[in-house]
């Protein structure tokens, strides 16, 4: 059974990553941001034909290069460490024009 959580803020959003909550929908801002943070993730059949011919250190350099492109834009410490956690543990889905799914990973294998 699959828990699926609506988010409003940026603080129920740190929550519920820390939570690791199955699925996490975002509208609004929240949304705009995790579209953002799209455009750095590898989709799931570039991840998986890297890792199976690099013997999965792609994931390690994708998060490398992640944190210094976030360094040069300046984000503050709690926005980086709520990217990071993103990006790590969540597929990024669209549903819409104004509404985004985080899905956990790990559902999806």
């Amino acid at each position: 059974m699959l828990t699926t959580v609506h988010v409003h803020n940026q603080t129920e959003l740190l929550q519920e990553v820390k939570k690791q909550t199955d699925q996490i929908i975002l509208t609004d801002e929240l949304a705009r941001f995790a579209r953002e943070l799209k455009k750095y993730q590898l989709t799931p059949n570039e991840r998986l034909g890297s890792d199976l011919g690099s013997s999965g250190m792609t994931g390690l350099a994708e998060n490398i290069l992640n944190r210094v492109f976030q360094s040069y834009e300046g984000k503050d410490e709690e926005e980086t460490r709520i990217n990071e956690r993103i990006q790590i543990l969540y597929n990024i889905q669209l549903v819409d024009a104004e509404t985004v799914m985080l899905r956990l990973k790990q559902l999806d294998y």
